[in-house]
């Protein structure tokens, strides 16, 4: 573990500090990561070189000015009304845009800042209460199994992914304050965020200060954030917008499966179907002569055509599964995420001659 005061060090001390650490042998990894941006952020460059996650794609580097990240962090500190003083955990690899925010967030807000390894159970060797700290949806899924753990951290920022409504409904008996977060390395970090425990859960997410949403005209989210972008930032999330002004992400526009006429989001029928599973699982598609596309459900898990009846029984008729087929495990992108596009590939590739309908 590692543990830092940034106001008890000038920068160039800093620079100089985290230059001397490069140099030492027996880092870990994770370690290097950190003293690396620490060592760019105290450098003469205006900019931070950022690798973005990769959710189209391969993942590609931008730059990024310190300003717009301070920017950003500020609107965190104030939104989340985190103090001068509080501690804070870093448990993501400081090599993305998560990791690189705590430490800008605990720099600007003058918070004690421990970081620990990035691994699936951060808070297993961690016993101390921090007041913020950041993790991913498998971070915190894998850390529910000793909930006792949670409650250890005051406001939680659950990122990087979606976050189930299975995941959602876990953190209901933890008392810390979690809150899903939406956005992107090109948005520096997130640009709302979603109440998902307690009694003031939220249904879509609220944008931040001095960010404002709309649709375009294929019904994905349109961002206009003045003091972070030069210019409005189309995403090719579809989304809703909410009477409150809230509004919920539905997925990927480039996911969308066209069945029948009916344009079927299969992120929302993930969302429902997410109790019936334990292991990675996704609803992708194969051309068919009578619907264009059918649905086809991939599974880590071997189902039977009996599961695949009870799972179809929760869902509207549109949204039925036509086929199944088992893939362990699952191809994932540089980032750690599910390959969908390879997924597709997989899928035609064995159902490429028709088959029965055999689910209902």
């Amino acid at each position: 573990m590692l543990s830092f005061i940034f106001s008890e060090h000038t920068s160039q001390e800093w620079f100089t500090i985290s230059n001397e650490k490069l140099f030492q042998t027996g880092l870990a990894d994770w370690e290097k990561s950190l003293w690396r941006f620490i060592a760019d952020w105290y450098s003469d460059s205006p900019f931070v070189t950022l690798r973005t996650s990769g959710s189209t794609g391969t993942p590609k580097l931008i730059e990024v000015s310190k300003e717009m990240m301070c920017v950003s962090a500020r609107k965190t500190l104030q939104f989340l009304n985190i103090k001068p003083n509080n501690t804070a955990l870093l448990c993501l690899s400081a090599d993305y845009i998560a990791g690189k925010m705590m430490i800008v967030r605990s720099i600007l807000g003058n918070l004690r800042l421990f970081a620990v390894a990035p691994s699936g159970k951060p808070l297993m060797d961690f016993s101390r209460f921090v007041d913020f700290s950041a993790m991913v949806p498998m971070q915190v899924f894998q850390q529910l199994k000793e909930v006792d753990s949670l409650n250890r951290i005051g406001k939680l920022l659950v990122g990087g992914g979606a976050v189930s409504s299975q995941l959602s409904e876990s953190l209901q008996v933890c008392s810390c304050m979690a809150y899903e977060s939406y956005g992107m390395t090109e948005t520096v970090s997130h640009i709302a965020l979603r109440r998902i425990n307690g009694n003031e859960r939220q249904e879509g997410f609220v944008p931040m200060k001095n960010v404002s949403v709309s649709l375009d005209e294929r019904g994905c989210l349109l961002i206009d954030a003045p003091d972070l972008l030069t210019k409005s930032l189309q995403t090719n999330d579809s989304a809703e917008i909410l009477p409150s002004g809230e509004f919920r992400i539905l997925g990927r526009i480039d996911n969308v499966i066209n069945s029948g006429g009916i344009k079927i989001q299969p992120e929302e029928i993930e969302r429902q179907i997410t109790p019936f599973f334990t292991r990675n699982f996704v609803i992708s598609c194969v051309t068919d002569d009578k619907l264009g596309e059918k649905l086809v459900l991939v599974s880590e898990e071997s189902l039977n055509p009996e599961q695949i009846q009870l799972i179809n029984s929760n869902l509207n008729p549109y949204q039925h599964i036509r086929s199944y087929l088992q893939l362990s495990p699952f191809p994932q992108t540089t980032t750690h995420k599910i390959d969908r596009p390879a997924v597709k590939r997989f899928v035609s590739e064995h159902l490429e001659t028709p088959l029965n309908d055999i689910f209902h």
